[in-house]
């Protein structure tokens, strides 16, 4: 009996050793393909930086020409105001 339990142990023993090598390899290998996708996205999101930078560069632009028009029209808006009350001031004989 002590015989077949040596070679269960043998066995065994030769069979975690084997898993654990497995087990190494396959760690090994899910690393690799970690770092291969880390990259990918990496470089994806680099892109999409850029893109957004480029948008935003756009939208400031976008943004000082909505102003410079909303002041364009508050002038005029003011300054027709301000004539029609000249003309309205005029026409009582209050200049």
């Amino acid at each position: 009996m002590s015989r077949l339990r040596k070679l269960d142990d043998e066995i065994m023993k030769n069979n975690t050793e084997t898993r654990v090598a497995l087990l190494e390899q396959s760690i090994g290998h899910i690393t690799e393909v970690l770092v291969r996708l880390e990259n990918k996205i990496d470089s994806g999101f680099k892109d999409v930086n850029k893109r957004i930078d480029k948008i935003d560069d756009r939208m400031d632009k976008m943004e000082s020409r909505i102003w410079s028009n909303f002041m364009w029209q508050l002038s005029t808006t003011l300054g027709l105001a301000f004539t029609g009350l000249g003309v309205i001031a005029k026409g009582f004989g209050w200049l």
